[in-house]
């Protein structure tokens, strides 16, 4: 049996909850979940239907259904329903390479965020179905995670450290002069803070502009002929 969502005494086409025939007319009482139909204009392979079920509520499968409705307005919705982001993110990397013809450092970064977080974290939900916390949520646990990694290294260099300043008391005991330096591991930078240098002028070029540099350099010369009329006076 099928039972239309009613909202408000207006029944919401494409939204229903699947009860079993013992169930109550006028409300289930066991639980059954909501689900949401949308028949799509049709394309080049068919039929374009999206549903989706598990819903707890009337309301929240229709407003589900509601969106899904919006992104088709606004030209948003995939054709292929059944696309996933996992896919999605494959085929864009192919595009930034091949198209766009980025270069090989650019790329191994985007392909090790891609495989190593947004895959594994959202890599399964159907595109037409992402919703923004669904980033946000990934980005949350991806700072999470840095700052996790950045706590365990930092433990494990004060670690290391305090090893080492104890075998180095230990030699310097026995006569031993060559320090006993401590095994580092590299902390992780937290998530938006730039590398060290990248902020620094390149090797053996100035810092300020040619301009600048030309009127400092003007400005000296002029002071030192000053000084040399000035003894000789």
């Amino acid at each position: 049996m099928y039972r239309k969502f009613v909202l408000r005494g207006q029944v919401i086409e494409g939204v229903f909850q699947r009860c079993h025939q013992s169930c109550p007319a006028s409300a289930c009482k066991a639980g059954h979940k909501w689900e949401y139909r949308i028949e799509l204009p049709a394309v080049d392979d068919g039929r374009r239907q999206v549903k989706k079920g598990g819903f707890a509520t009337g309301k929240a499968a229709a407003d589900a259904r509601a969106e899904i409705l919006n992104r088709h307005r606004k030209g948003m919705q995939p054709k292929n329903h059944k696309l996933t982001v996992g896919e999605w993110l494959v085929n864009w990397l192919r595009v930034q390479e091949e198209v766009r013809g980025l270069g090989d450092g650019t790329m191994i970064d985007y392909r090790r965020h891609v495989e190593k977080y947004w895959i594994p974290a959202i890599g399964t939900i159907r595109l037409g179905e992402l919703r923004p916390s669904d980033v946000t949520n990934t980005l949350a646990e991806i700072r999470n995670r840095r700052e996790r990694l950045r706590e365990q290294a930092q433990a494990q260099n004060r670690q290391a450290t305090v090893e080492a300043a104890a075998r180095d008391k230990t030699r310097i005991e026995k006569g031993l002069k060559r320090p006993v330096k401590p095994k580092l591991v590299r902390v992780p930078r937290p998530i938006g803070q730039p590398p060290r240098n990248a902020f620094m002028p390149p090797f053996g070029r100035p810092s300020a502009p040619r301009s600048a540099l030309r009127r400092s350099a003007a400005t000296s010369r002029r002071k030192q002929r000053s000084r040399r009329s000035v003894v000789r006076r």
